[in-house]
């Protein structure tokens, strides 16, 4: 058995090699066709990198709003997704509804928080804004993977 782990591993080694091999062969043919070809793509290239702009503030700020306003959406949605399962764990036994009161009051502080950090964003700027935009997308994840867990846990 050792001995034919050895020879696949091997084999896998000596295709890995052969690839490699084949790949450096593969750049060098198009590096010597590209440098024939060097001074004309350099011609072209210059102006295609002239173009490639910051955005204005005027687009960062149009970016930052339509991204509240989606955040806002989703989290409206969801709100509304918390409400459904509220109303299903009503009707649930008396420890389903204990346990799932307390996991739905856990999701409604979260969506309560991500809010929070939503208006903080809709005031930030520049390196504070990129931050708190990451970690809203990253809270909302988190919420929505939270409310699909309550909601398995319910049926």
């Amino acid at each position: 058995m050792k001995h034919k782990i050895l020879i696949v591993g091997l084999s896998l080694v000596g295709a890995s090699a052969l690839a490699c091999e084949d790949h450096a062969n593969h750049n060098e043919s198009t590096t010597s066709r590209t440098t024939a070809s060097a001074p004309a793509a350099a011609s072209t290239a210059a102006p295609k990198a002239a173009t490639v702009t910051e955005p204005t503030e005027a687009e960062s700020k149009a970016a930052k709003e339509q991204f509240t306003k989606n955040m806002e959406t989703e989290l409206g949605q969801i709100g509304k997704q918390i409400d459904d399962l509220q109303t299903k764990a009503e009707k649930a036994t008396k420890e389903a509804r204990t346990k799932m009161d307390d996991e739905l009051k856990e999701l409604r502080e979260r969506q309560a928080n991500i809010e929070a950090e939503l208006k903080k964003a809709k005031d930030s700027s520049g390196k504070a804004w990129a931050k708190l935009k990451s970690g809203i997308e990253k809270a909302v994840n988190e919420l929505k993977s939270a409310y699909n867990e309550a909601k398995d846990e319910l049926k």
